[in-house]
């Protein structure tokens, strides 16, 4: 595998939209309703960890 040495990466902190992205994530994340979600995920995925234990495969 070979590597292009001149090809510099961006790096995000020169991304022109950074400080609007970050105001949008940081409003979208303060709203209630992302909690909720967060939270139903978060059981739903346990719950799929241990559903075999719980019906017993």
């Amino acid at each position: 595998m070979a590597t292009d040495s001149t090809h510099s990466t961006s790096q995000i902190d020169t991304h022109p939209d950074l400080m609007a992205l970050r105001g949008r994530y940081a409003e979208a994340s303060a709203k209630p309703i992302s909690g909720l979600i967060e939270g139903l995920c978060l059981l739903t995925g346990l719950y799929l960890a241990i559903s075999p234990w719980v019906v017993n495969f």
